[in-house]
């Protein structure tokens, strides 16, 4: 399985990408940029360089997304056709682990959404047409000898891969550090555009990637636009509706949640997902009462039960689940969850009102990350000195918070949702770190944007 398309292969394929960017803004010079599979017209797999990764990964329908979008933003770094292997352990003597996916994500996949498969498929080719899968060079390999070679020239080029034939991509938990292309990095060359309609342009660059993963087919996407119409999803633009998602293993202050703030006098629209169905028969009926009106479908939930999890029936409510959370207003939910850091993940490129997305959200728990990720930094605006050591909250004191200028960098681990995060400072003057976790203001930072060149993108 590949991500690459011939020309007489679903030639809409190749727009939809570029489709994506357009409708975010991203290509400000306005123009099609062609990504590294529909540069290749040739079916001779031989003639072009690979990025091959496996798709299989031992984790649920979220991670598995999560992890096609990884490889995917590998291929664009290294402008590489990817090669999803779908066979289940071809690449066993890469992989230290012996454990595979309860479930076939591709299976799944091209039940419901658009091909992402055309040329070099390696389930059809014969394997005398297909040494490159055996000869494949780990990228860790690559990223080293990079390195090396970097640090005696002391020069900051990098020395051209391009001869490598076939290039394997382990998982993001067993990817050198040294990788730029790690998440949360962006394209520098859509650095500048992101900038200006994102305060996070990771999310808006990610959900790109995931939705184009996530194109529907015909069959699918009418099932999903009856959906919406059934439980009357929006019935006019003037609609607001609270995105909920609950996990069985999360403890949402339902209270906190979707209570608080006086409002005009509306209909209050709530979209719930969840795969705990003791939420719709215990807690839903007392909102309802309280005049919310809550969308969705509990036999979605049913299907999430643990005997029907990786089932195509569950799969295919996930997916409703999720894509229907991605385009509500405003989402709740828990980002240690992959089913909530995926529907935040594609609101951004729903863009409702053209509106951007990336503050619309209240985690009960984590901070956002991408697993694997480098580390996630916040960058001061302003200077944080004079510290109220009369605050009443027994968090925030003079001896746990940072003091630092503007300009520093900090870590976010945490949380604390009473306007300060906890992480690391690195004070950017005087190139000190200092190890220890401590709280700031929320207020006084900024998402510090990491950036590196894509060669699909040059």
């Amino acid at each position: 399985m590949d991500v690459n398309n011939s020309n007489n292969n679903n030639n809409n394929n190749n727009k939809s990408f570029d489709e994506i960017k357009q409708n975010n803004n991203i290509d400000n010079k306005n123009k099609k940029i062609q990504l590294p599979h529909e540069k290749t017209t040739t079916n001779d797999c031989k003639s072009i360089n690979k990025l091959i990764c496996d798709s299989y990964k031992v984790c649920g329908f979220g991670c598995s997304i999560h992890h096609i979008a990884y490889c995917l933003i590998a291929a664009l770094a290294l402008n590489r056709t990817l090669i999803l292997s779908d066979t289940n352990g071809i690449f066993g003597h890469f992989i230290s682990s012996k454990l595979k996916s309860p479930f076939n994500f591709y299976d799944h996949h091209q039940q419901l959404f658009k091909s992402i498969n055309s040329i070099c498929d390696v389930s059809e080719l014969p394997d005398e047409e297909k040494p490159w899968l055996s000869n494949a060079v780990d990228i860790n390999i690559v990223i080293n000898q990079k390195f090396e070679t970097i640090s005696k020239q002391k020069s900051n080029e990098d020395d051209d891969d391009d001869k490598i034939e076939s290039i394997y991509l382990p998982i993001i938990e067993n990817l050198d550090k040294k990788a730029k292309f790690r998440p949360l990095a962006i394209p520098e060359q859509l650095r500048t555009k992101l900038e200006q309609i994102t305060r996070f342009p990771f999310v808006v660059f990610l959900g790109s990637i995931l939705s184009y993963i996530l194109r529907m087919n015909n069959e699918f996407e009418q099932k999903f636009r009856q959906y919406q119409n059934r439980i009357k999803f929006r019935t006019n633009d003037d609609d607001i509706i609270i995105g909920i998602h609950v996990r069985r293993t999360d403890k949402l202050r339902w209270e906190d949640a979707i209570t608080g703030k006086k409002m005009e006098k509306r209909e209050r629209k709530v979209y719930l997902a969840t795969d705990d169905i003791n939420v719709w028969q215990k807690e839903v009926p007392e909102y309802i009462r309280k005049g919310y009106r809550f969308l969705g479908d509990s036999k979605i939930t049913k299907s999430a039960s643990v005997n029907n999890r990786f089932s195509l029936e569950s799969f295919e409510g996930f997916i409703i689940d999720v894509l229907s959370l991605s385009y509500t207003d405003y989402l709740v939910c828990t980002f240690s969850s992959q089913v909530c850091r995926l529907a935040y993940e594609l609101m951004q490129v729903q863009r409702t009102n053209g509106r951007d997305m990336s503050t619309h959200f209240y985690s009960l728990d984590d901070v956002y990350y991408f697993g694997g990720q480098i580390s996630h930094r916040m960058e001061s605006i302003m200077a944080n000195h004079n510290i109220d050591v009369h605050n009443n909250d027994p968090n925030i004191s003079i001896n746990k918070q940072h003091q630092f200028n503007v300009g520093d960098s900090l870590g976010i681990e945490q949380n604390l949702h009473n306007g300060y995060y906890v992480g690391d400072l690195h004070e950017t003057k005087t190139n000190r770190r200092l190890h220890n976790s401590l709280s700031y203001p929320i207020f006084k930072v900024i998402e510090k944007i990491d950036s590196t060149s894509f060669k699909a993108f040059e």
